[in-house]
């Protein structure tokens, strides 16, 4: 998952967190270390730091139930208060899935008259009240965590009020200005790809959206990529050791040679269904979905290859 932290204080956690495979991979297997080195019984929480160049560096453990964890008693098959229960008294542990995305807010105690007097009108949220005695202002009063498919519209907001303004007009829940900002970055993620006829890595299209002046960050660029590709909308492929991005036309396509050399692409017509399911079949596997990428060279990279190995003659 996704931390945003306030006044060092856990803000918003969002899951899943919208991060590049190889940064996903890599922090997961640095999770599976650790907790074997610790020979770990129970839930361990690690707070990870992603570098600009997608390092991953660990920055805290906390062996037990965490904060940021709490969306997962809506979200996943098993919360992680069990999953701890399970863990140190050696119980089966069946690997706890995540069964929506969520978004989970924190209810400061400034937060929480404005919060009781919303509860009403937003069925969708799920709110936990601590039930501490004393309210205090950034003390930890409960959660909210929302369930959703779509994450942007539901990331939440709880801030204290602007000068000026009441305690409710102070909650903002919609999060209307970070949303506007997100989206206006999508856009502009999404034109930039659109204007790639080949497959592009996040990194270039970064410095494409760069020198025409767009401030957005690599990281969103590798966010909003992997939606893409998520939702369908856009093709990925490694080429190389890189994961590389183009967006599907208006049919969807999702079939294509791919240059090794150039990355030049051209849409073909799919294999036949009966075939697919036919090795699909074979191997005990269902289709849900499928790309076909075949990777060779083009007619100029096969040129220029042949001038390389006369030249070396």
């Amino acid at each position: 998952m996704r931390n945003e932290h306030r006044n060092n204080i856990l803000h918003m956690t969002i899951a899943p967190a919208e991060v590049s495979e190889h940064v996903a991979r890599e922090a997961h297997e640095l999770a599976i270390r650790l907790a074997k080195g610790f020979e770990l019984a129970g839930t361990l929480a690690i707070e990870l730091f992603i570098t600009k160049d997608d390092q991953v560096i660990v920055n805290e453990l906390a062996p037990r139930p965490h904060n940021s964890g709490h969306y997962t008693i809506e979200a996943c098959s098993m919360d992680q208060f069990d999953a701890h229960i399970r863990g140190i008294a050696g119980w089966p542990m069946p690997k706890p899935k995540l069964l929506s995305p969520a978004v989970m807010v924190n209810v400061l105690g400034q937060h929480v008259e404005p919060t009781r007097a919303l509860i009403a009108t937003h069925p969708e949220w799920n709110v936990h009240d601590y039930g501490k005695a004393e309210v205090r202002h950034d003390r930890k009063m409960g959660h909210i965590t929302v369930l959703t498919d779509n994450l942007m519209p539901r990331l939440l907001t709880l801030r204290p009020p602007a000068a000026g303004t009441t305690e409710k007009e102070g909650v903002t829940l919609s999060m209307v200005e970070h949303i506007e900002r997100q989206t206006k970055q999508k856009d502009a993620i999404r034109a930039a790809l659109a204007d790639c006829e080949e497959f592009i890595s996040a990194q270039d299209l970064h410095r494409r959206l760069e020198d025409e002046g767009s401030k957005i960050g690599l990281a969103t660029v590798y966010r909003q990529l992997n939606a893409l590709a998520d939702a369908g909308a856009a093709d990925t492929i490694r080429l190389d050791g890189q994961q590389l991005f183009r967006l599907c036309g208006d049919d969807g396509h999702h079939h294509h040679l791919v240059c090794k050399r150039c990355g030049k692409t051209v849409e073909i017509d799919p294999p036949s269904e009966a075939w697919l399911r036919k090795v699909a079949d074979g191997h005990g596997f269902t289709v849900e979905s499928h790309t076909l990428e075949v990777f060779g060279l083009c007619l100029i990279a096969k040129r220029s290859r042949k001038r390389r190995r006369l030249r070396k003659q």
